[in-house]
C-alpha cells in the first residue's frame, strides 16, 4: 500500500529526485504524476522509475551529491525528493 501523504509540493516541482526503488514504488503507487523529468541515484532506482511509466528518467552517478551536482548543471530549482 502507498502512504498517504500531502503530494502538492510534487506537483509544483520542475523535478523530482528518487534515491531508492522503494521510494518509487511508493510514489507511484500514490500518484499519476508522470510527467515531471526524475532524477535517480542509479540503475536500479532509474529502471524501476521507467517501469512505473515516468517520461523523463536520468540516471545520475551513484551517489547523492553527484546526483545534486547534475541537478544544479542543468538549472533545476524546484526540486522535491522523495
Amino acid at each position: 500500500n502507498a502512504l498517504s501523504c500531502d503530494l502538492s509540493p510534487a506537483e509544483k516541482a520542475e523535478a523530482l529526485v528518487f534515491t531508492s526503488r522503494e521510494g518509487v514504488e511508493q510514489f507511484a503507487q500514490g500518484t499519476g504524476l508522470r510527467r515531471t523529468p526524475v532524477f535517480c541515484v542509479g540503475e536500479a532506482t532509474a529502471e524501476t522509475a521507467k517501469e512505473y511509466g515516468f517520461e523523463t528518467v536520468e540516471t545520475g552517478p551513484g551517489d547523492v551529491r553527484g546526483l545534486a551536482l547534475t541537478l544544479k548543471e542543468k538549472g533545476f530549482h524546484t526540486i522535491v525528493h522523495i
